[in-house]
């Protein structure tokens, strides 16, 4: 199994050194209160340095497609994002004089600023080419680039992490799932003279820019160049991958939404018959009707009232009770209505499940446990979404209405009821039992795995980022977290009309891992490693805990 590795970059060392007899006397390094370890010139200086035989180099450090549509002539392209903390390969000579530029200005001296601090003697920034006047050639770099075509196909490390690369009719694309932090699908791949460079955006919505490139051996090797998130710092490698299969070969996730999911704890505490009433409400919302069996008034009101939220959270936004509430049962026969048209409602479902199998087949393997599904879908939350204090703080000022599990799906943000009722509701999907259970003020998810009950609060880890002390929690670590038993309320919001069985969570078999911190989990030996800080300067002391049997 890959370990990552954080390559730390130590303090640039500003250089001075003597300027080169194309330069003229005036022509110093720029900057505010000491020196740049580059020269920064005019395009006319530029061009008449061009001019000489001095074994210069032109570098145009924007994207490759950009350089395509129009670049100085000679010029290399080595974009400013795959520029890391070592020496491109196409720049071996420390000694050579480098002119660099961009398109405005802006990247060129973030580019012309790192080959200076790592070494580089001889680096000129002459600004951007929307003001070049010389001559512009369009088309590839004729050498110094690698072909993309080579790196086409399926790569992974030890079958845990996956990088694809495709060709299509508009180009290349990369989807790259990292350490069960993310899934970066959507950018542009480009060409290096190292490999392979990947813009795209992370999970906070910022650019982000990776390099995959080939290391002895036939290994291959993912960095990351450009990141603002703090799980995946500039620096960070991921090494070790090999390539596994074509990219028409690569495998592909087999969770398929289902939109009738119903879990044993709803049967438990609802009944039967309302559990039957809610399927053949769901038949009839997927083939676009208005009306369902139900047996009657009472199971029609709780069936609209507590079952969509919590098992087909879309259905919030798109049908209500009948107009004449209190009659919406005759002989058998329930009706409701649609808040938008049937067709739009139709296609809204349609989006809403392509999302979820979106999450399901990133987050989770196909042969998952129970257990695993529900610790990668916990790490997943923690990661990924975020916690929605504006609205936790206004409904102390005023009634909110405007919260669910669909508005935690589309935005990324909620509350504990929305995160809560989204996490159980993908543990639902992915075919293990789950609801959700009540606290006074705050809202959590329960699971049964292996025969036992457990708590899990995916709205704590939120700003716990990887704590393990709210996973598989028994009820003393519930009460230990904030919340006695005495408290509980499960799926349903009303216990005076639903008795709640008399559940239990006392297997502490997960105790070992509440004061730790998750890193990763390993489906083939069975193993979650964790760590906990230990003594006073910052030292992580790694624990591996043996999960065998679920």
């Amino acid at each position: 199994m890959k370990r990552i590795t954080a390559m730390l970059l130590t303090a640039a060392l500003l250089l001075t050194a003597c300027l080169p007899a194309t330069v003229a006397a005036d022509q110093q390094p720029a900057g505010d209160g000491g020196a740049l370890p580059y020269t920064q010139i005019d395009q006319e200086q530029a061009r008449r340095m061009m001019a000489q035989n001095d074994g210069h180099v032109v570098v145009d450090v924007r994207r490759q497609d950009e350089y395509e549509t129009g670049h100085i002539p000679g010029a290399i392209c080595i974009p400013n994002e795959s520029i890391g903390a070592e020496p491109p390969e196409a720049l071996p000579d420390l000694d050579q004089i480098i002119l660099v530029y961009c398109r405005s200005g802006n990247r060129s001296k973030q580019a012309a600023q790192k080959l200076g601090g790592m070494g580089y003697r001889h680096v000129y920034e002459f600004g951007g080419i929307v003001d070049w006047t010389g001559e512009i050639v369009t088309g590839p770099t004729p050498d110094g680039l690698v072909d993309l075509e080579d790196f086409v196909g399926c790569y992974e490390t030890d079958g845990y992490d996956t990088v694809t690369i495709q060709r299509g009719e508009d180009g290349y694309t990369m989807s790259v799932g990292l350490y069960r932090l993310t899934t970066l699908d959507e950018g542009t791949v480009s060409a290096s003279s190292e490999g392979v460079v990947f813009h795209a955006l992370d999970p906070a919505g910022d650019p982000m820019t990776l390099s995959f490139y080939q290391e002895a051996g036939g290994w291959y090797t993912l960095r990351i160049d450009e990141s603002t998130w703090l799980y995946l710092e500039p620096g960070t490698v991921f090494s070790r991958w090999r390539k596994v299969a074509a990219a028409d070969d690569a495998p592909k996730g087999h969770y398929t939404f289902r939109p009738k999911v119903c879990s044993v704890y709803m049967e438990e505490v609802f009944g039967k018959d309302m559990c039957d009433a809610w399927s053949s409400l769901v038949d009839a919302v997927m083939a676009g009707k208005n009306t369902f069996a139900c047996k009657d008034q009472h199971t029609y009101d709780w069936v609209m009232g507590q079952f969509r939220e919590r098992c087909f959270p879309v259905l919030t936004e798109l049908i209500d009770y009948a107009w004449d509430r209190e009659h919406s049962v005759r002989d058998g026969v329930a009706s409701f209505v649609y808040t938008v048209p049937v067709d739009e409602a139709a296609q809204r479902i349609r989006e809403f499940g392509a999302q979820i199998e979106g999450i399901l087949n990133r987050v989770l393997g196909d042969d998952y446990t129970d257990l695993e599904k529900a610790l990668a879908l916990y790490e997943y939350f923690s990661q990924t979404y975020e916690y929605d204090y504006e609205t936790y703080y206004k409904m102390y000022e005023a009634y909110v209405d405007y919260t669910s599990g669909y508005r935690f799906f589309q935005t990324g943000i909620g509350i504990c009821h929305e995160i809560s009722t989204a996490y159980s509701y993908l543990l639902m999907q992915a075919g293990v039992e789950a609801t959700v259970m009540m606290g006074s003020d705050h809202q959590w998810s329960y699971v049964r795995i292996n025969g036992h009950d457990y708590h899990i609060d995916p709205t704590f880890v939120l700003s716990d980022k990887g704590s393990l002390a709210y996973f598989m929690m028994t009820d003393e670590q519930r009460k230990a977290t904030g919340y006695g038993r005495e408290e509980y309320t499960i799926t349903s919001n009303y216990a005076q009309d639903h008795p709640h069985p008399d559940y239990a969570a006392n297997d502490d078999t997960f105790a070992p891992l509440w004061d730790k911190t998750f890193e990763a989990f390993f489906p083939e030996t069975h193993t979650i490693r964790c760590w906990i800080e230990s003594g006073d300067f910052g030292e992580w002391t790694y624990f591996d805990f043996d999960y065998t049997g679920f």
